[in-house]
């Protein structure tokens, strides 16, 4: 009977110490990838501000062949918004809608993942040596949810990788048109 107290002090010592170091964790998490594009600013912007377009380098695609869009609102302009829906853990369900620019250097969209948070997505593009260099952004803030920032800790290797493979696709789209 002694081993059995000894577990269950251990697994409440466990709880509380995960609980005390989550209240420590950063609320807030943001990931940053950048690419040199040999397009003009204004061609990226484009692209970025046209969400019909947007599964031509979307990372998360090909995830899932069978999952729904949908697109309404004008390409380019504030309240542009693509919807997607997907049975696939890793595509999941949401939305992303355009909601402040600044041609052709800054793009910032709303992103809702259906029930399970928000967060803020955005393109920085600069003119650099001819094209462009885009850094595509994700920023959000985790609250008082404690898992949610553990997750945190692992968002720029997992998020980091999709966004790195998405700017290449962009690069690949954009290049092939110039």
């Amino acid at each position: 009977m002694i081993w059995l107290k000894r577990i269950v002090t251990a697994l409440v010592l466990l709880v509380v110490i995960l609980l005390v170091v989550g209240l420590f964790l950063p609320r807030e998490v943001q990931v940053e990838r950048s690419i040199h594009i040999d397009a003009k600013p204004q061609s990226v912007f484009t692209k970025v501000t046209d969400l019909t377009q947007f599964n031509q380098w979307s990372p998360w695609y090909g995830l899932d062949p069978s999952a729904r869009y949908e697109i309404s609102g004008k390409a380019g302009e504030r309240g542009h918004k693509l919807a997607w829906q997907s049975d696939k853990p890793d595509v999941g369900s949401g939305s992303m809608t355009l909601i402040e620019f600044n041609a052709p250097g800054y793009v910032a969209m709303k992103l809702d993942f259906a029930g399970q948070g928000q967060a803020d997505s955005y393109f920085r593009i600069r003119p650099e040596q001819g094209g462009s260099d885009v850094t595509w952004g994700f920023r959000t803030n985790f609250g008082n949810d404690l898992v949610g920032r553990y997750v945190g800790l692992f968002m720029d290797s997992i998020l980091g990788r999709q966004y790195e493979e998405g700017l290449a696709k962009l690069k690949k789209v954009l290049e092939r048109r110039a």
